[in-house]
């Protein structure tokens, strides 16, 4: 879909016929719920959108170790093939399900709910395509993005506040670190020199004291 929606677009910069812009509009109508399903198969978008996407680390649903998909990641959506054992094991039987229908929004159902770099760049290129020509975003309370916007603000915030303590942490013991450094380079050079010059000045003294007696004695 996404990538039909993509010759569609090449199609209108080359016509300029609004009948392939139309087709575009609808394609992503289609991937955000205008669809039999009525589903939104992108994360995070539309009030009845996909969530559970074939995925190893946003697996939520199999872990709560694991975080949610974030908004934004178009899944495969309906496949009348029903290759994966989950979507076979639910009891599905090819032929008798509309194709338009056969989707499930479970982690494990990977022939329905993958979600590959392939189509995401293509829903990217469209969102864009689509953004250019309606002349911008638009985000409602309704998309769940902007919440997934200010979500990601207060965790870059934070990590970038806890940064900045943890190198400011590290300048201050770094710092720590070379004055204690210094201190002891000033004291392993230090010590040693001042006893050997004491001892030189003990080995003069006595010295002198021995001339001293030499010389006397003569004189007698």
């Amino acid at each position: 879909m996404a990538d039909n929606a993509i010759i569609m677009a090449y199609a209108y910069d080359l016509t300029n016929e609004q009948k392939y812009l139309d087709g575009v509009i609808s394609a992503v109508n289609y991937l955000l719920g205008n669809n039999p399903m009525d589903i939104s198969y992108v994360t995070g978008y539309g009030t009845h959108a996909v969530a559970n996407p074939h995925h190893r680390y946003w697996a939520s649903q199999i872990s709560e170790e694991f975080p949610s998909a974030p908004a934004g990641v178009l899944v495969g959506g309906p496949n009348s093939g029903m290759q994966d054992h989950w979507v076979q094991g639910s009891g599905w039987v090819k032929g008798e399900i509309a194709p338009a229908k056969c989707y499930m929004d479970n982690i494990e159902a990977w022939s329905v709910n993958e979600c590959t770099i392939n189509w995401n760049a293509s829903l990217a290129w469209i969102t864009g395509f689509v953004c250019n020509e309606n002349g911008g975003i638009i985000i409602d309370a309704t998309s769940g993005a902007m919440e997934q916007l200010e979500e990601s603000r207060n965790t870059t915030s934070a990590e970038t506040k806890n940064n900045t303590s943890t190198t400011e942490s590290n300048i201050i013991t770094s710092s720590s670190d070379e004055n204690n450094t210094d201190t002891n380079d000033f004291t392993n050079f230090f010590i040693p020199l001042v006893l050997v010059l004491a001892a030189i000045f003990v080995v003069t003294v006595a010295i002198e004291v021995i001339v001293y007696k030499i010389v006397k004695s003569k004189k007698k």
